[in-house]
């Protein structure tokens, strides 16, 4: 018996893989805020505020910051 094909890539939504520090992060980086305020909002390091940005980039396909605001919008939620 074949299994059912997995739904493309583009139809999932970029929120379904982003962790919820990940997506955090994102978002707040999204807004504007710098590594340093979002650390102290969440109460984490600046090192892991880097970290759950640079893994969200590589899951919404992106290079940097000034494309998460349209990364987030452009993709359906769960």
């Amino acid at each position: 018996m074949r299994r059912p094909s997995p739904p493309p890539v583009g139809i999932i939504g970029a929120r379904v893989w982003l962790t919820p520090g990940e997506l955090d992060t994102a978002v707040q980086a999204a807004t504007g805020r710098s590594n340093k305020q979002i650390a102290g909002h969440l109460q984490v390091s600046v090192r892991t505020v880097e970290s759950h940005l640079q893994r969200a980039y590589e899951k919404l396909g992106i290079s940097g910051r000034h494309e998460l605001a349209d990364a987030l919008r452009d993709r359906p939620g769960p």
